[in-house]
């Protein structure tokens, strides 16, 4: 009986250590299927099986990472003996060397090298880009071949810091390669740390001026809200957010994309060369749907379309209503059914109108559709021209 009830609680205890590996292994790959997956959404993948497959060879390869550092450590407690510690490293590296050409040769087999390279950013936290953007900014004379350089042993490093088995092992290689670069810098005649001094007193008078910009963006939104009369603070609050963000996202989609980047050109229309506004609305007009599309529903998800419409007036000072009531004056005998159209036009061109940063581009805006509305009366019998002309006659007549 004793023998068997020894028995029992082995069974027992080994069932339920059994049980606790399972759902440690469980947690684990969840844990690792979910890194993976973040890694893997922004690579915009379409097809949804190639997704997955791609997803677990990334959540393999952690594992078996994994597995290659955590039998190393192992085995480098069991011995003092420095001939076999350089050993037991010097196999582990054949061995990260091996998985780590397997797993490069799996990705080939399902992604572009550039979606490739986005797969070694995730697994490095994007060090590449943001150390080679710094030392830009850090020292903005650097010369193309220096930008080369750095360019080169950030790769380099990247895909060592690939196989570490932590974020802080991961830094270390990049910290090694940065301190190449500095090496290199200090031998092309740079003084880092004069360029570092210069870099920073940049950063804190831009940080003044961006926490300055910002409180003015913050207070335009909140005196927009408080003209709707709102008797919910969580709701202006959300609503003050979300126009805030949006007048944000438009200034620095503005202020990081100059005209320049547009060539100068003809104008299609016009014949004549295009003009510097041509030349920022064309490059503003690519400011991200998404932005204008968060904003709209962030409007609608609280407020009554009539103050939608009220806020979408503060952004463009009141043009739609000063701009009917001036059409309104000038063609005294529209119908029901012109004005309807009118209006339309000139609230699309409000809505088109907001995710442009100043009031020339917001005119231009207004401008395009005016131009449109004044064709549709010229088809619909009224000579826009003709009309116009005879009101600021009768104007200067009144006048005398």
């Amino acid at each position: 009986m004793k023998t068997i009830l020894i028995t029992f609680i082995f069974l027992f205890t080994s069932l339920c250590l059994l049980q606790a590996q399972q759902q440690d292994e469980a947690a684990y790959t969840k844990v690792l299927t979910e890194r993976s997956q973040k890694i893997i959404d922004v690579l915009g993948i379409k097809d949804q099986a190639a997704s997955q497959r791609v997803t677990e060879i990334l959540v393999n390869q952690y594992k078996s990472l994994g597995l290659i550092h955590d039998g190393l450590a192992a085995d480098l407690k069991k011995t003092k003996v420095e001939a076999e510690i350089t050993l037991l490293k010097l196999q582990a590296d054949q061995k990260l060397y091996n998985l780590h050409c397997e797993f490069l040769g799996r990705l080939a087999s399902e992604l572009t090298p550039e979606q490739i390279d986005q797969v070694k950013d995730g697994m490095t936290y994007g060090v590449v880009k943001v150390t080679y953007d710094s030392y830009c900014n850090m020292i903005p004379t650097l010369k193309p071949e220096e930008k080369r350089q750095l360019t080169v042993w950030l790769v380099e490093a990247r895909e060592h810091a690939m196989d570490a088995p932590s974020s802080n092992k991961k830094h270390e290689w990049f910290g090694k390669y940065k301190g190449r670069f500095n090496n290199y810098l200090s031998q092309q005649g740079y003084d880092s740390q004069k360029e570092r001094q210069a870099w920073e007193e940049r950063l804190k008078s831009g940080q003044d001026r961006q926490s300055k910009a910002n409180a003015e963006v913050d207070k335009k939104a909140a005196e927009w809200v408080t003209s709707l009369g709102l008797n919910d603070e969580a709701k202006a609050g959300r609503v003050q957010k979300v126009i805030a963000n949006h007048l944000k996202a438009v200034r620095d989609w503005h202020n990081n994309h100059d005209y320049n980047t547009v060539p100068e050109g003809i104008n299609p229309k016009t014949g004549g060369t295009l003009a510097k506004l041509d030349r920022q609305i064309i490059v503003d007009a690519t400011f991200p749907k998404e932005g204008h599309e968060t904003l709209m529903s962030g409007l609608r998800k609280d407020l009554t379309e009539e103050q939608v419409e009220q806020i979408l007036d503060k952004y463009t000072v009141g043009k739609v209503a000063f701009t009917m009531k001036a059409y309104k004056e000038v063609v005294t005998d529209m119908t029901p059914e012109e004005e309807a159209t009118i209006l339309n036009h000139l609230k699309q061109a409000r809505e088109e109108a907001i995710d442009y940063k100043n009031m020339d581009q917001i005119s231009a805006i207004f401008k395009i559709h005016k131009t449109q509305i004044e064709l549709y009366l010229y088809q619909n019998g009224k000579n826009w021209k003709a009309i116009y002309k005879q009101y600021v006659d009768s104007l200067k007549k009144n006048k005398k």
